[in-house]
């Protein structure tokens, strides 16, 4: 649909944001995604967006224009910054009030000279191990806007971060213990008192946003990629450390959104649908016409140059295929990376002739798949893929390792490109060489299936999907109200096949608002695991704001962790709110009751406050 032309059908009318840390200058991946998805909502509904960065040592106006250059903005799609904003606001603004004498506790900002210089608006002091202690941060005029200590020992200070934001004559004017009351303040600033729209795109922000919860706002969390620590080979691994605080508070977030149904799946096995998991995959441009300059035999990789995508098998791949039949086929890769030498000397090793060629960065590499006879994804974990509909739309067959996430969710093996056993390189060698054997007839029909798939992650359909997300949202959404838990002690016992029985009786300490939803919850103290299991719940007769809580969890949902302490808890959350609550055992403890006993690897034991742990074998 033209930008001109701006659909009829329905979108929330309210402020649209997209949070991301930062952008790059050479960006891809998800910050490609999040802009073409914010032009997609202006040019699909006429719904402006603004994206809202948080970082400090980037120059956005640089950054503004380079955006702009490759055509991934339009009118309509803001970029703004928090400290370019802060550094404007009157003293008003800041909340300044005329004779108000603001108490600033070790507020103690860099002499003149003190410190080192990063970037014209910033000055740092580090310790002797190097480690930045202070972050000083002015305004054009040089004077102070924000202090930001991170070595504070006191024990009357609740951390060791001390925020202190200035007026406009470099006094203070708020003192926080993190930083986020500060993103906060901006948000507000931002947001005003109007219906908006929040879409947190960065892992970064995304494991702060849960905390700000105001009923004008809806927040929804995106992840763009697994949620594994490795990646993850089955459903149950150990979550990201890097999405783990998003995760784990899951609850507080209006929508969690994964790019695939399988990884939805994942999400919701291993830590429970509280009725706010939701898929919509990335967009991207429609088919285009079939080329007429596509050089046959030839392969494209477009990847960062990390450990994690795994360019080396492409090459081996195409090396061992080369060395059977020389002239077999061509590689280009595009990218860039940590490991950018180790690629090189991996192909110059190879000899001249050795058809890969690699490209280096380049904003238009996507331009590859037109000419090029298929491509290649060889990652550990994705949580999308989405060069491979890139590829696809360009009539550029996809050779994928069947890898979380995003391949087997995109690519039906055999019609519109080929999924390999991951990390499999002679069966990837084999499969280039399969497809470049098929006749052009069979060629081109898989060639058009691809470009017909790629329908499905249109603008105006995965515009028209967030849509309906941000509707069930808002129609979810209830005013924010604190909420205390009580519960009675827990009864915990193992069945015969292992698994986990314990039964609750949770009481609120105000009215349900809507359905609630409750969670057993057993996380790891040392290895990062977190489960979640669904549990069953009866309303208490003649008590409206206490239920009955039975949760089973079946062994192969806790048995996979090992050598560590799963501590039980109990998640609820209601229209309104969310709360955790440790469970604790019964003071009367008797023999017939499963403590002290090994069930499957997990012996049950009560801490020394009474709670109720498994320590895994």
């Amino acid at each position: 649909m033209s930008e001109h032309q701006p659909s009829e059908t329905s979108f929330p009318d309210c402020q649209h944001f997209a949070l991301t840390w930062s952008i790059p200058e050479s960006y891809a991946g998800m910050t490609s995604a999040l802009l073409r998805r914010s032009r997609s909502f202006v040019q699909e509904y006429g719904a402006a967006t603004d994206v809202l960065t948080f970082d400090s040592d980037t120059d956005y106006a640089v950054t503004r224009k380079v955006v702009a250059d490759r055509g991934d903005v339009i009118q309509g799609v803001r970029i703004r910054n928090m400290w370019e904003e802060l550094r404007q606001f009157s003293n008003h603004q800041l909340g300044r009030k005329l004779f108000e004498r603001v108490e600033a506790p070790f507020f103690s900002p860099l002499a003149p000279g003190e410190g080192v210089v990063a970037g014209k608006l910033k000055r740092t002091r580090s310790n002797d191990a190097g480690a930045i202690v202070q972050a000083d941060h002015f305004r054009d005029d040089g004077t102070l806007l924000v202090s930001d200590r991170r070595d504070v020992s006191d024990k009357s200070w609740p951390s060791q971060r001390v925020v202190t934001l200035c007026d406009r004559q470099g006094r203070p004017v708020h003192t926080w213990d993190s930083p986020r009351p500060l993103y906060f303040f901006w948000l507000d600033s931002v947001v005003r008192k109007d219906p908006s729209v929040m879409i947190v795109d960065s892992k970064t922000v995304g494991n702060f946003l849960h905390e700000y919860k105001r009923h004008n706002v809806v927040t929804l969390y995106l992840l763009h990629n697994t949620h594994f620590k490795k990646g993850g080979s089955s459903s149950v691994d150990v979550i990201s450390a890097l999405r783990g605080p998003a995760l784990r508070a899951m609850d507080h977030y209006d929508g969690v959104i994964a790019l695939t149904a399988s990884q939805k799946g994942d999400l919701g096995y291993l830590l429970g649908d509280g009725g706010n998991l939701h898929v919509v995959g990335n967009a991207t441009e429609g088919p285009r016409l079939a080329s007429t300059d596509r050089v046959a035999n030839s392969g494209v990789m477009l990847a960062r140059l990390t450990p994690n995508k795994r360019v080396e098998h492409g090459i081996k791949a195409v090396a061992a295929l080369r060395s059977r039949h020389p002239r077999a086929t061509t590689l280009d890769i595009f990218g860039h990376g940590e490991i950018e030498a180790e690629i090189a000397s991996l192909i110059d090793g190879l000899g001249p002739d050795s058809g890969i060629q690699l490209r280096g960065y380049q904003p238009n590499a996507k331009d590859a798949f037109a000419t090029a006879d298929y491509s290649l994804l060889t990652s550990r974990f994705e949580g999308f893929g989405l060069v491979l509909v890139e590829s696809m739309a360009a009539g550029c067959i996809p050779i994928a390792y069947d890898i979380r996430y995003g391949p087997a969710d995109i690519i039906t093996h055999g019609v519109d490109g080929y999924l390999v056993e991951p990390g499999n390189i002679d069966e990837l060698a084999a499969t280039i060489r399969e497809f470049l054997s098929l006749t052009e007839t069979r060629k081109a029909e898989m060639r058009e299936a691809a470009r017909k798939r790629v329908l499905d992650f249109s603008d105006q359909r995965i515009a028209a999907r967030w849509s309906e997300v941000m509707f069930t949202a808002i129609e979810q959404k209830r005013p924010p109200e604190p909420l205390e838990l009580t519960a009675s002690p827990a009864i915990l016992e193992f069945a015969a096949d292992d698994t986990v029985r314990v039964r609750v009786r949770v009481t609120f300490d105000r009215p349900t608002v809507g359905t609630p939803i409750f969670h057993l919850v057993l996380r790891g103290r040392e290895t990062g695991a977190f489960i979640r299991h669904t549990a069953r719940s009866v309303r208490v007769a003649g008590a409206p704001n206490s239920f009955d809580v039975r949760a089973d969890v079946p062994p192969a949902k806790y048995q996979w962790v090992a050598r560590d302490v799963l501590d039980l808890s109990v998640d609820v959350r209601d229209s309104a709110g969310a709360a955790r609550l440790r469970l604790h055992a019964p003071h009367d403890v008797g023999a017939s009751d499963h403590y002290g006993e090994s069930h499957g690897g997990a012996l049950a034991y009560i801490t020394n406050l009474g709670n109720i742990s498994l320590r895994m074998h």
